[in-house]
């Protein structure tokens, strides 16, 4: 090798192809760069993480509202339904059918509640 080519610089070497130069700095300088960008832009994405965070608690807070209301309609459903059931009870007794032999006859194969 002669003296004072670019193969004796420290900084530069040759990759495995002929004639194709590489600078080993250049990966370093790579990673600094992408790490400035990440470091200014991380403040951003920050900011928008709480934001979000905002949102589904707020999104939260209105599907509680909602389900409360559910729970409320479903329980005055079930309290008709109640009073319905012991409406045909009461009907049934004052015709003097039997409960449980109008059960067996209409559902033969079903064991009484």
């Amino acid at each position: 090798m002669k003296s004072g080519t670019l193969d004796d610089s420290p900084l530069v070497g040759r990759s495995h192809r002929v004639n194709c130069f590489y600078h080993p700095m250049a990966f370093v300088f790579w990673l600094f760069i992408s790490n400035m960008i990440q470091l200014l832009l991380m403040p951003l994405i920050m900011v928008g993480q709480n934001v979000q965070e905002r949102h589904s608690e707020i999104w939260a807070g209105h599907d509680l509202e909602v389900n409360v209301r559910a729970e409320a309609e479903i329980e005055v459903v079930l309290q008709h339904l109640e009073f319905q059931n012991k409406i045909l009870i009461a009907m049934v007794e004052k015709l003097g059918v039997s409960f449980d032999d109008t059960f067996h006859k209409l559902n033969p194969e079903r064991k009484q509640p």
